[in-house]
């Protein structure tokens, strides 16, 4: 039996209140997620202290989103030469100067204020294994959002950053006694030379 024009006209008709069901469901679904959004945010329910962990959910995804955008972000970065014992040793100045506060040095305790970061900031010499030297590049030159990794290029040169780098690599190679030994000479001479 052929379809009628009436049975057509009808099944057209079904066809759009099942279509506008579906788009006002949806629609009612959006606006509930929304005004449940709104509610959690201005509750105040969500801890945001840096004493109290993170969600172990929100934790991993934090940790996923920054990974994935580090890789994409690095992945044309053009690294120099970083074999350069100048460049090593500049990196050392601004290591000494800037790095340790959150990173702690290299066979000393503890800061004050690595103490209270969170998330806590990586044992660079061990953590540098881990990165590219375009990853370790882009991290340092731009910082890293609610993490309390500062950028550093907007006082800091990309040769400067390059020098970091360059120390960076060298870092897991530095014994506790050989840092130190470099501090003390840094600290009488004005010059950060690695004697090792």
């Amino acid at each position: 039996m052929l379809p009628t024009e009436t049975t057509l006209a009808q099944a057209q008709g079904h066809g759009r209140r099942t279509l506008k069901t579906v788009a006002a469901t949806v629609a009612a679904l959006v606006a509930i997620f929304l005004a449940g959004a709104l509610a959690f945010v201005y509750s105040g329910s969500f801890d945001v202290t840096a004493t109290n962990p993170h969600w172990n959910m929100t934790y991993r995804l934090m940790v996923a989103v920054r990974e994935q955008s580090i890789k994409s972000q690095a992945r044309d970065v053009k690294v120099p030469e970083l074999d350069d014992p100048a460049k090593v040793h500049a990196g050392f100045q601004n290591f000494h100067a800037m790095c340790v506060a959150c990173h702690n040095a290299p066979g000393a305790a503890p800061t004050e204020i690595s103490k209270g970061l969170y998330p806590q900031a990586p044992n660079l010499a061990q953590s540098v294994t881990s990165r590219t030297n375009g990853e370790l590049y882009m991290i340092i030159k731009n910082g890293l959002k609610m993490s309390g990794m500062p950028a550093w290029e907007p006082s800091h040169s990309g040769d400067e950053i390059w020098a970091m780098v360059a120390f960076l690599r060298a870092l897991p190679n530095i014994s506790d006694d050989e840092y130190q030994a470099a501090v003390e000479y840094y600290e009488t001479t004005g010059k950060g030379e690695m004697r090792h």
